[in-house]
């Protein structure tokens, strides 16, 4: 391969003699370039992004998902570089709040390609979660510099939960299912307890301590008399 001269571009790969910097033979070296490098590269993610191929991490708003790259992620963005460094998981799942899916979306896309188009009325809220996140690029950009409007970007309190397997898209949330209260089951027939809080199988009558029954009356005057006569017959043995 022969040295070229100047830096002039080439289509596809192009070799340029670095000035200064020689070998141990003292040989030149050679700088090899491919000028198409980075459109690769990002025609490259972006279809990455499309199939969903590769992907490990997932991002949910607004009841929709979207699967990407931590790579992407972390080198447009140093809020999701601190968060996914803190995180361990394989395939986390970050979950935003305060944030619309149409600007979500748009904003993974400028990551990817580095450019979208939208409409004016976009450029408000689309910033706002752009700064919230801290996505280069758009993050350092007012909607004053790109409308000629007045009024600036006020960052959004965007609450994140990094969950540590994945799930499904979030349903939608069910009405809270009123309580009824149960009655308590009724006690078996051996555990009956009375109210003075001892169980009657344990509590066995005493009958020793139980009065006689009462006689008839007619058999109490039989008796009675029975009684004065024998008092009677005594007395007159005694005299």
């Amino acid at each position: 391969m022969q040295p070229t001269n100047g830096s002039k571009d080439v289509p596809s790969a192009a070799a340029e003699k670095t000035c200064g910097a020689t070998g141990g033979s003292g040989n030149q070296q050679f700088c090899l370039r491919w000028n198409n490098y980075q459109s690769n590269l990002t025609n490259v993610f972006d279809q990455l992004l499309q199939n969903g191929t590769f992907v490990d991490v997932t991002i949910a708003c607004d009841g929709h998902t979207l699967k990407a790259h931590k790579i992407v992620l972390s080198a447009c963005s140093p809020y999701f570089q601190s968060m996914l460094a803190e995180n361990k998981c394989k395939h986390p799942i970050v979950i935003l709040k305060d944030v619309q899916w149409p600007e979500l979306r748009a904003v993974v896309d400028f990551m990817y390609k580095g450019e979208i188009n939208v409409y004016q009325e976009q450029i408000g809220p689309l910033l706002r979660v752009a700064e919230t996140l801290k996505v280069r690029g758009l993050a350092d950009v007012s909607n004053e510099q790109l409308t000629g409007g007045g009024g600036g970007c006020e960052p959004q309190a965007a609450a994140t939960v990094v969950t540590p397997t994945a799930v499904a898209p979030e349903s939608p949330k069910q009405p809270a299912r009123k309580r009824h209260r149960l009655s308590p089951p009724a006690a078996s027939p051996e555990s009956v307890v009375s109210d003075m809080g001892s169980s009657s199988a344990d509590t066995p009558l005493n009958l020793h301590h139980m009065p006689p029954p009462p006689a008839p009356h007619h058999l109490q005057q039989q008796a009675q008399s029975q009684l004065s006569h024998v008092h009677q017959h005594h007395q007159q043995q005694q005299q």
